[in-house]
């Protein structure tokens, strides 16, 4: 479907504290207008929803394109919440995302598949509870404009999915479903 594949070249630079190359755009992040949604099925009948706010996001596009080169999220874990304080408890806990221990939540991209900003796939890796597996988001940008401030503001919407006990959470397996599914929502600012 996609004809045209690009490589994250900024990922390793990024990964060692390398600067962003001076032909990226290193967007910033606006944290109180991003966060990821986690929905899994309960009881085989319902959903259970919790959110996570955006602790930070890197988006890395070429200077004439909003198709990003290099996609990443990092999410506090002890952040999380359904808005019920004993659910909250109990995923925060060792039986899920064990969040004394594994405090952060973190994805990285891979690869970027696509032609254009309006649809693409970004292919990476997704990191909690010490363990990391390969995760693909069917991504969009949903909003392109300018802020009160005359900044460059963009908006990208993506969703995916993992199994739960790949990350080593098996618990409550006849209540609760393994397919997590992920819609992640990011907003960012071009601060040049």
């Amino acid at each position: 479907m996609f004809q045209l594949a690009i490589v994250a070249p900024f990922a390793i630079a990024a990964a060692l504290g390398g600067a962003t190359p001076v032909d990226g755009v290193a967007w910033s992040t606006d944290a109180a207008h991003s966060n990821v949604t986690l929905s899994v099925s309960q009881m085989f009948f319902s959903r259970l929803t919790g959110t996570l706010p955006v602790a930070s996001a890197t988006v890395v596009t070429a200077p004439d394109s909003d198709l990003p080169l290099e996609f990443g999220v990092v999410l506090d874990s002890a952040d999380m919440t359904t808005h019920d304080t004993g659910r909250d408890a109990a995923l925060h806990s060792d039986r899920f995302f064990d969040v004394a221990r594994y405090p952060i939540i973190r994805f990285t991209s891979d690869q970027i598949v696509g032609s254009n900003a309006d649809t693409f796939t970004i292919h990476g890796q997704l990191s909690m509870r010490d363990q990391t597996h390969p995760i693909v988001f069917t991504t969009h940008r949903v909003q392109l404009g300018f802020d009160g401030d005359g900044k460059r503001r963009i908006r990208y919407e993506a969703t995916g999915g993992f199994h739960r006990s790949d990350y080593g959470m098996a618990a409550d397996p006849g209540v609760i479903g393994n397919e997590v599914a992920l819609r992640v929502e990011i907003e960012a600012v071009d601060l040049r």
